[in-house]
């Protein structure tokens, strides 16, 4: 029988594909077996569900041992997507995050440079609203109070990146051993690069910072913001209505700022126009009003599913069908969900019984609900017990 967490990550990924999404981009599940089982590929009945749903699966080397199965440890795994070489651009979207709508226009504004070179670049202190503006190979969303969501954002893969990748998180695992009388983690160097003014980093609720404080800057959160602005150099940065775009110094060693626009992607938001208001009554921006990221405790579920019918029930008979950006978020994900299973022909009561008997219930996953950093450093100890391999 699939687990839990198993089955929860299916159904928002096939929830997702009943989204109005363009059949351009492919949606590909990134699936880790563990290495508590013999298995190497998942039950056949999930298997063939997700065959029909068209969902590419992308299998993950397994962990060593049990043991080193950690959130931190599997947080960074998402950085894989680095090296599917077969697209220009990957958008990885946490299980828990469903798209309203498509997002091909964050591809779209994404890859223009690919295709059409620019005349000229933004100076390093511009703030515009040319039409000539364009989004960076990667792309960084902030939350709350935090300038990197490693919940949803966009790379350009590249295989020799990715090996890249490892040697800067295994030179920070090492050096995280010396740092007993700061709890393993220098918020002053983070990654690697000690942010000097007026270099800072900003959040979408106005909060800015000079220091690796914010919420996972140890794990994917920081490793995010760090790989693409100060390694790559090459970055879109979203907080709240601003776009910031990071490029290659004059003499390519550093990172420079091109410039910022305010209220830009609104233009191209797949959920309505800009004064369009959320069900709380305030104003939502893009890209975020895009996506739904059930955060915390507000995992769809984990909510009763004989509510959520009869919400459906409630919404039909109220002729609100078509009005889906005043549903109950969690009532969307349950419709797109089962939408997308009609699609394949399941409809039958009994089928869907069987299917989404695991609605309703609160199963935590083997590897917890979140990083820390002594659970880090656990892991660490592990890994380097295990030549500083975790495979």
């Amino acid at each position: 029988a699939a687990t839990h967490s198993l089955r929860s990550t299916i159904a928002t990924t096939t929830a997702a594909t009943a989204s109005p999404l363009s059949p351009s981009p492919d949606v590909v599940i990134m699936v880790q077996m563990s290495a508590r089982t013999i298995a190497v590929r998942l039950p056949e009945e999930e298997a063939s569900l997700l065959e029909r749903l068209n969902i590419r699966v992308h299998y993950l080397p397994k962990f060593a041992k049990p043991t080193m199965e950690r959130f931190y440890s599997v947080v960074l795994e998402k950085f894989r997507i680095l090296e599917m070489e077969e697209y220009s651009r990957v958008m990885f979207l946490d299980y828990d995050i469903l798209p309203r709508c498509s997002l091909d226009y964050l591809f779209d504004l994404s890859t223009v440079a690919d295709r059409v070179p620019q005349d000229s670049e933004p100076s390093e202190t511009a703030t515009t609203t040319s039409s000539s503006w364009t989004l960076k190979p990667n792309i960084v969303m902030g939350y709350k109070h935090e300038p990197s969501n490693a919940g949803w954002f966009v790379l350009q893969p590249n295989k020799t990146d990715f090996e890249q990748l490892q040697s800067i998180i295994l030179r920070k695992e090492q050096r995280a051993l010396k740092l007993h009388h700061m709890q393993y983690w220098d918020e002053r160097e983070g990654w690697g690069h000690v942010i000097t003014p007026p270099d800072h980093w900003s959040s979408p609720l106005g909060t800015m910072g000079t220091n690796w404080s914010w919420f996972c800057a140890y794990a994917d959160q920081g490793l995010l913001y760090y790989w693409t602005k100060y390694v790559k150099h090459s970055v879109s940065l979203i907080y709240g209505d601003t776009v910031e775009n990071i490029g290659p110094s004059a003499d390519g060693t550093g990172f420079r700022s091109e410039g910022t626009v305010k209220g830009w992607l609104d233009q191209y938001s797949c959920s309505g126009s800009s004064r369009s208001l959320n069900r709380g009554g305030k104003r939502s921006l893009a890209p975020a009003r895009d996506i739904i990221h059930f955060t915390g405790n507000g995992k769809p579920w984990w909510k009763n599913r004989t509510e959520m019918e009869k919400d459906l029930l409630r919404i039909e008979q109220d002729g609100l069908l078509d009005q889906k950006h005043q549903w109950d978020d969690h009532v969307l994900w349950y419709w797109n969900l089962k939408q997308a299973l009609a699609g394949v022909g399941i409809r039958e009561q009994s089928e869907l019984n069987r299917l989404l008997d695991f609605i309703g219930t609160k199963d935590e996953a083997p590897v917890g609900r979140a990083s820390g950093l002594q659970q880090m450093f656990e892991y660490i100890m592990m890994k380097k017990l295990h030549r500083w391999t975790q495979y």
